[in-house]
C-alpha cells in the first residue's frame, strides 16, 4: 500500500472524485488481500539485493516476500525490473500492469 501511495500522489490532482476512487480501491484491496509473512529467507534475500546495489529496501522486501511465498509482485518499477534482470534474479515473481 505504501509503495502504491507514493506512485498515486505523483499522478493525481487530489480532486474529491480521485480521492473517493482511491479510498474505494484501497477498501477492495484490504477486504481481499491475504497476509504474506516475512520469513528469514525473504529478509536474507532483501539484504543480499541491497548489497548487490538495489538501495530501495521496500522494493527488496516486497520482491523477496513474493519469491519466498511463491507469489507475484505487481509493479510499475522499471528500475527494479532492470536490476532483477541484470542480477539474474527470479523474474517469474514480477508482473507488470501491461501483462495483466
Amino acid at each position: 500500500m505504501l509503495e502504491a501511495l507514493w506512485k498515486i500522489v505523483k499522478i493525481i490532482k487530489g480532486t474529491r472524485e480521485e480521492l473517493l476512487r482511491i479510498k474505494e480501491r484501497i477498501t477492495a484491496i484490504r477486504e481481499t488481500m491475504k497476509y504474506s509473512p516475512i520469513d528469514e529467507k525473504a529478509i536474507e534475500s532483501a539484504i543480499r539485493m541491497y548489497r548487490l546495489g538495489h538501495k530501495d529496501m521496500i522494493d527488496n522486501l516486497l520482491y523477496s516476500i513474493a519469491v519466498s511465498n511463491k507469489l507475484r509482485l505487481l509493479t510499475v518499477d522499471e528500475d527494479l525490473m532492470k536490476f532483477i534482470e541484470k542480477r539474474n534474479l527470479i523474474k517469474d515473481s514480477i508482473v507488470m500492469p501491461e501483462e495483466l
